[in-house]
């Protein structure tokens, strides 16, 4: 897919009237469509987790800020708001309330 997309850029490249325009069609949408995909920079979910407690390491905490604020992965942004807001609910407790809103229509209350 990438060879393709980039493969497809450089034919185009004959097309573009600037080079800054080839430049902004390049990192705009081939860059930016790749790293969402494959997002391979960003950190696991337990060190997002470990981050929002601040108990990372020093150089991790610098990338993890760097790559949440000055990169604005929308992603890892969206799970930094999850953990921060804790709605997150522990395996336990959310295999219980699942098997608990899926059964209470069979619950019969005791006749009196």
């Amino acid at each position: 897919m990438l060879l393709k997309s980039l493969s497809q850029l450089v034919r185009d490249a004959g097309t573009a009237t600037t080079e800054e325009t080839l430049a902004s069609e390049v990192s705009g949408n081939l860059l930016t469509s790749v790293w969402e995909a494959q997002r391979p920079s960003c950190p696991k979910r337990a060190t997002l987790g470990k981050f929002t407690l601040g108990i990372l390491p020093p150089e991790w905490d610098d990338f993890v800020q760097f790559h949440v604020n000055t990169l604005k992965c929308s992603f890892c942004n969206a799970n930094l708001a999850e953990l921060q807001t804790g709605t997150e609910d522990s395996g336990k407790n959310a295999s219980q309330r699942r098997l608990f809103e899926s059964t209470v229509g069979f619950l019969k209350m005791p006749s009196e």
